[in-house]
């Protein structure tokens, strides 16, 4: 008996390729395959019925009993394999059966292969059965290991993707990275969106709007931000969407935070990025370059050119000046949204701006004046952005 599960570190969830691996283990020998599914109503003995379909197809109805002692009967006598797919969504019965045939299996001439994600709870009927068959003879358990760097650039070489970028999203995720290929674009394909969705709404409510605020923040989130939805980690951990590293969360795959944030709609987004300001101001020791880009995104322009000008102010004090940006890189849009900014005093020196000034004139002082990098060296003042006093 195989029992073949995605592998623990780094990754250790669903798409790593384990049916892939079966299926290429088989090639063209016939083998039996039952199936697992998550349904809200159990269906009792799925897999097996299943596979008791394809053995003896003119009989419909087994109970418990009667389908362990024939499937043992026939393991023991017919060499033909049987697959269990996806035994994280196994039934209590089913688990039963399992139990039943793993303990017994090395006295036939039979194999018994079972697939399934290492994302189960210690109360979860495989993990029982997993604990019972730890020290049974004839039981191998098979950890399908993630891609390397390697092996994902090869899966990529034919492409404009680049492999370190892919890497970076798909974590080595061998499902994810074929998924990537479907959508070279950047943007994240339907059926990966299709995935992870299902998989989120599987979640408690309060689970599932944890991971979506999360899905609005890119990278590492401390506990200290989270607070009290701290505690609500535990089912998408345990679901194989977040990983937890001492005091902070972040998603196990960056194509998977990706699809989640991409499914929020427009207002779900904003309100979501709201409730993160509101979150790091109540901190207050998030950098203001932080908060300026969540609450853009939370339609809160004020705040947000408040936060990007105390973020050129420290950069400038630091030394950092490259860190501002330049007034070639902004864009009209907020060429735009910089024309509510008050327009600067020119009294200290008897400078008058010209009449005529195009935008990215304009825009080219404001920038200075926000950023700190002109200060008049006569009037000792900001308003002088042009140095015409010969300060």
């Amino acid at each position: 008996m195989a029992l073949v599960r995605s592998s623990r570190s780094p990754v250790r969830r669903g798409g790593v390729g384990k049916t892939s691996l079966v299926r290429e283990f088989f090639g063209s020998e016939q083998a039996v395959w039952g199936f697992c599914e998550p349904l809200s109503t159990p269906r009792p003995l799925g897999p097996f019925q299943d596979i008791a379909r394809q053995i003896w197809p003119a009989e419909q109805d087994f109970d418990v009993d009667d389908m362990r002692e024939r499937l043992l009967a026939w393991v023991r006598r017919t060499p033909t394999p049987l697959v269990v797919e996806d035994a994280h969504w196994i039934d209590d019965a089913s688990a039963d059966v399992l139990r039943f045939i793993g303990r017994r299996i090395d006295t036939s001439a039979g194999l018994l292969v079972v697939t399934y994600r290492d994302e189960v709870d210690g109360d979860h009927p495989l993990r029982r059965v997993l604990g019972d068959l730890a020290s049974a003879a004839g039981v191998t358990r098979v950890t399908v290991p993630p891609l390397t760097r390697a092996g994902v650039a090869e899966m990529v070489s034919e492409t404009e993707i680049d492999a370190a970028e892919a890497y970076r999203l798909t974590n080595g995720n061998a499902f994810l990275v074929s998924q990537l290929l479907l959508a070279p674009d950047g943007r994240v394909a339907a059926s990966t969106r299709d995935a992870v969705a299902a998989r989120v709404a599987r979640l408690s409510p309060s689970a599932r709007g944890v991971v979506e605020l999360l899905s609005v923040i890119a990278g590492r989130v401390g506990a200290e931000l989270l607070g009290a939805d701290w505690s609500r980690l535990d089912e998408p951990v345990v679901a194989g969407l977040l990983r937890v590293d001492g005091a902070v969360v972040e998603f196990r795959h960056e194509l998977v935070r990706l699809a989640v944030e991409q499914a929020l709609t427009p207002g779900q987004r904003q309100d979501l990025h709201a409730d993160v300001v509101r979150r790091m101001v109540a901190q207050g020791d998030i950098a203001p370059a932080t908060i300026a880009y969540h609450a853009r995104h939370a339609h809160e322009l004020e705040l947000a050119f408040t936060s990007q000008r105390a973020a050129a102010e420290r950069a400038v004090a630091l030394g950092w000046a490259r860190t501002a940006r330049p007034p070639s890189t902004i864009t009209r849009r907020q060429r735009t949204e910089l024309a509510w900014l008050p327009r600067p005093s020119w009294r200290g020196c008897g400078w008058r701006p010209p009449r005529r000034r195009t935008w990215s004139a304009v825009t080219n002082r404001r920038w200075r004046l926000r950023s700190g990098r002109w200060n008049c060296a006569r009037c000792r003042s900001r308003c002088c952005v042009a140095r015409r006093c010969g300060g």
